[in-house]
């Protein structure tokens, strides 16, 4: 939503620059400073709720991961807790430790699994932000450079 604000917002620039004056004998071109202005200040308006948005990924990201910490804390403790079940009685010392490692072990690439798909999903959310923040940015100076070149 973001995006198509800023998209919106260069082509009101690029509206305003194709509907200049050309200065005659010239490359220049007459536009109203005041239009060119105006859409400038919503840009820069906008650019915070950018960043804001990649301050909610990042939130989103840190969140998963308590989650997945917690979920794995759970996890272990009710290996743990199995483990000690398990060691009460004494005809099944050997297979509770087994168990108990493999409860263990499994809850540790639960965790794990949980932890990287929070950083994938935070990297490709932060690489699709700064990539239309870049383009958003070329478009912004590309308008500025037409500005000053005519």
């Amino acid at each position: 939503m973001i995006v198509i604000e800023l998209q919106q917002l260069i082509n009101q620039l690029e509206n305003v620059i194709s509907h200049g004056k050309r200065v005659p004998l010239s490359q220049n071109i007459m536009v109203d400073e005041e239009s060119v202005r105006r859409v400038i200040d919503q840009m820069r308006v906008s650019v915070p709720d950018i960043i804001k948005q990649a301050e909610r990924t990042l939130g989103e990201r840190d969140r998963i991961i308590a989650q997945a910490n917690e979920e794995a804390g759970r996890i272990v403790q009710m290996g743990r807790e199995q483990a000690t079940d398990m060691i009460e009685h004494h005809e099944l010392v050997e297979d509770a430790r087994r168990r108990a490692q493999d409860v263990l072990a499994e809850a540790e690439r639960e965790a794990a699994a949980m932890r990287a798909e929070a950083d994938r999903y935070a990297l490709n959310s932060l690489a699709s932000l700064a990539e239309q923040v870049a383009k958003i940015d070329r478009e912004v100076k590309n308008g500025v450079a037409a500005l000053q070149g005519r």
